[in-house]
């Protein structure tokens, strides 16, 4: 199997395990924790799939709470899609400078990595102070 990156909007809510068997109609398999905590994920309505639930448009199912957490951010105004950019910016920016300063980019890049690099940079700068002044 390969390694894939992805990037979807959906909509989320956090539950219980039990609440959200108890909306899909199901009972609690042996073994699993009515308590733990997970989310409600609606991904958009797909023209080719129909809806698994009748009160949503588009595909339903449950994601471990750790799970959610770590692959999803809160997007709901400007300055939390601006984190967003940020955060992936800067790990692009810690990748870049592993592959310079640890020798692993071609040395034939080296001199248009290091222009990239500095570009990135910057532009980090102006996301914080954006993020910093709400602007």
């Amino acid at each position: 199997m390969k390694d894939y990156i992805g990037t979807k909007k959906v909509k989320a809510k956090p539950i219980t395990r039990s609440e959200y068997l108890k909306y899909r109609g199901w009972d609690l398999p042996e073994g699993e924790n009515p308590d733990d905590e997970v989310y409600l994920v609606e991904y958009e309505a797909d023209p080719l799939s129909p809806p698994n639930h009748p009160d949503h448009e588009g595909y339903i199912t449950m994601s471990p709470k750790h799970v959610f957490e770590k692959s999803y951010s809160p997007s709901g105004n400007y300055i939390d899609r601006l984190k967003i950019e940020f955060i992936d910016l800067d790990d692009k920016i810690v990748r870049l400078e592993d592959a310079l300063y640890k020798g692993l980019a071609p040395a034939t890049e080296t001199d248009i990595l290091d222009k990239q690099l500095l570009f990135m940079q910057s532009y980090r700068e102006v996301l914080l102070e954006r993020i910093a002044t709400g602007s």
